[in-house]
Order: C-alpha cells, then structure tokens, then sequence
C-alpha cells in the first residue's frame, strides 16, 4: 500500500536525493565544525527488529523484518540572528517491506530571531495537540506510514513560518507551498490493504501537489488553562480511497481492481484545551472540518490522572481515559475513532536510566474492534537505548477498516546508539 511517484514528480527526485544529502551533510560536517566553533553535530544510529506472529493475509513473505535507521542532526547558529538546522532520516531495511527502505530531510530550515518574533524558512516539523490517542489538531506534516501505523511519525514540511510573541498570546502564521503525499505499505510490506495502491495519486486542486496552503495557530494560556485555536486550508494530508476498475490483463482474466488515493481540499477549524488542577489534566482536542463532500465535526476528550511516588518508589503512575467522537460520512471516508474510548497507563520510574512504559487500547464502542499498543524505553548507557513495542488489533469487525490489518500484530525491539 505504497505510492510509488513517477520520475518527474518532484517528491520522487526529493526522495532520490536524500540519501546523497545525508551522506553530504555527515560527511562535510566534520570539515566545517573545524572552521566554525558553532557547529553541533549529533547522529542516532538504530537497529530494529520487528517480529509478526500472525500468518501475512495477502502473501507477505517472512515473519522477521530487521531494518537499521540512521538519524543525523546539525545545527549551526553564530553571533548573527540567524540559525541553521539539518535533520535527516535514513533506513535500509533487509528482509520484507521493500517500501521501508527510504529517506527524508526531516528538517532542513533557517530560522532568524527578532525581539519578539522569528521567521522559519524551509523544510521543519511541526506538532500540535495536546491528547494521547488521536491528535486531530495536527494537519501540518503529513504521516510517515511506512515507519509506523500509529501516525507519529511524520515528513518534513516545506513552510514559510511567521512565529510573533506578546504578553497576550503567541500567533504562528503558515504558508505551505508544497504539498508531500503520504507514504504507505506496498507488495510484500506488512500493514497493505487488500488492493494494490495506484501509483498517481488524484487531486481535486489543478495546481496538485503545489497548491499554496495556508495555516493560523493563536496560543496562549491563563491561569491552570493552555488553549489554542487553528484554522487551515489547504490540501488534506488525510486521502480518500477511490475503487479503480481496470480492463483485464488477458483473455479470460478478471477485471483489475485498485485502489487509487485522492486528494481533496479543506478547511479545518481547530481547538485545543488542556486545564491542569493538581495531579489532574484535563484535554480536549476538536476540530471542524469542510471537505467537497462532507463537513464534519470531531472531537478527543480525557484527562490524565498522575499518581506520584507509587508504592513509597521515586516512580510516577499516570491514568489516562479519552474518548474519540467522529462524525464524518464513513461511506465516504471510514475512519478510526468515530465512537471510541481510549484508555491506559504511562509509568515513569524517574531513575537515572530513564525508564518509562506507556501502554494502552483503543476499543471501538460498536463494533469492538481494539488497537492494542505498549511502548517501553530504556538507557543502558549514557549513548545507547533500548525499545520496545508491541502493537496487535484484536477483535477486528468486518465492517471495520481495520479488519485488513487483522493478523499484522507484531513485537519490535530497538536499539539506539547517540554519536
């Protein structure tokens, strides 16, 4: 379930130049940090081993997919307002899921700094929201798919970006000139749909993936309360699936059946809330969003309940219950989310080796369908890091679109080595 680009995309020659601008910037790095005393330079080198236990329902091979990723990051800032920022991804992957194999500039910007303002100008990533299972406020950067179903993994966004701040609040101002299309599973990937994803996306703009975005974020906070409130235009990062007939290969073969992802435009109306009251916060996370087809509103409400030094140990045990409410036309756009509750447990041992789990389940309140997720981090030492997750969908009902994802479970480890 990948979009393969056509070589005259620009996105495709984006992606087949940033392995050699990774390689370009680690390399001429350390040259340049020998003239200028205000060059940083960091890199996060991973290996990673996902194990599916469940029989692949469309013909994947291979239950072990081990994959490497590497993760440079330079930063340049001298006596001059402005500063330089590079970070870029990289991961081979061996065995299995063709399509992880990839690259991105993540960030890639120049940034100058007034009094009380600063203008960004290039590639960056930027996070809005303030709940744990779903983030619907969030429509700058478009979800990297390939390197994880749960969405927090995203590309890098080419931005104008106005940032002003005064006493009375922070506005962000947002002109998005290019739009990037969202990577998916394909082939022998785990996570693909049924039906194989045509390779040229639709748009509903004539100006496709260079349709000029615009974007608008107020911030600010009084007393226990932060709040923000956003308004975008633009592009849906979010595709809509489109069924393709085509005539049959040969004689005596069936139609082909695809499967080819449109993007429509959309105005989105956004809040979010988060009112801290002693070991409590409490979120909300909602939006209202116009499409040609639909307009719909959505929301993402709970709390997060801490409790402190649990059992007489230095560790802090978090509870956390959301419910997710969509009221979108799934005949046009199924989404995950429409009528849900989230709930789970965020530990934190505050030791010295950072240790921390978060684990928690997704149950659709209709048809039952749960989205089961644990993560666990650890230091073994200062430069290196232990991960571990689990993901598994149980229960999937056939009406649910998560019910083609039903036997991708899997169990991944990682290990982090900062240089």
């Amino acid at each position: 379930m990948s979009i393969s680009f056509s070589f005259h995309s620009p996105e495709r020659r984006i992606q087949r130049l940033a392995p050699k601008l990774l390689l370009l910037f680690t390399t001429a790095t350390p040259a340049v940090a020998a003239v200028l005393d205000d060059v940083s330079f960091s890199n996060r080198l991973q290996s990673e081993l996902r194990y599916f236990w469940e029989d692949a329902l469309y013909g994947q091979t291979s239950p072990l997919r081990p994959s490497i990723a590497w993760e440079p990051e330079i930063a340049w800032r001298g006596e001059s307002p402005i500063s330089l920022y590079f970070k870029g991804f990289a991961r081979e992957n061996f065995i299995g899921d063709s399509h992880r194999a990839h690259a991105d500039v993540r960030e890639l910007y120049a940034i100058y700094e007034g009094d009380s303002w600063d203008l960004v100008v290039g590639a960056n990533k930027v996070f809005w929201g303030v709940t744990e299972s779903r983030h619907l406020v969030d429509v700058i950067n478009q979800s990297d798919l390939i390197e994880d179903i749960d969405g927090e993994d995203k590309l890098g966004q080419p931005m104008l970006n106005l940032n002003m701040q005064a006493a009375w609040g922070r506005m962000a101002f947002f002109v998005l000139p290019y739009f990037r299309e969202r990577t998916l599973p394909h082939d022998n990937d785990r996570f693909r749909l049924p039906l194989s994803i045509e390779d040229d996306p639709a748009y509903d703009s004539g100006d496709e993936q260079w349709h000029p975005d615009l974007a608008f974020r107020y911030s600010h906070y009084i007393d226990s309360l932060d709040f923000g409130l956003s308004y975008f235009n633009g592009t849906n990062r979010e595709p809509v699936y489109e069924l393709e007939i085509s005539p049959p290969a040969a004689a005596g073969l069936p139609p082909q059946a695809s499967l080819r992802p449109r993007y429509t435009q959309m105005r989105q109306y956004g809040l979010d809330l988060q009112y801290t009251v002693d070991s409590w916060l409490l979120k909300l996370e909602a939006i209202y969003r116009s499409t040609p087809k639909d307009d719909f509103f959505a929301s993402v409400s709970g709390f997060e309940y801490t409790m402190y030094q649990i059992f007489g140990t230095d560790g802090d045990l978090g509870l956390l219950l959301e419910y997710l409410n969509d009221r979108r036309d799934e005949r046009i756009d199924p989404v995950q989310g429409d009528d849900d509750i989230f709930a789970g447990l965020r530990w934190a041992a505050n030791d010295i080796d950072g240790t921390s789990v978060l684990g928690g389940a997704i149950v659709d309140l209709q048809g039952g369908t749960t989205f089961v997720s644990i993560e666990a981090e650890r230091r073994l030492r200062d430069d290196i890091k232990l991960e571990f997750a689990i993901r598994m969908i149980t229960e999937a009902a056939k009406d649910d679109s998560a019910f083609a994802l039903r036997n991708d479970d899997y169990a991944e480890l990682g290990l982090n080595y900062y240089f």
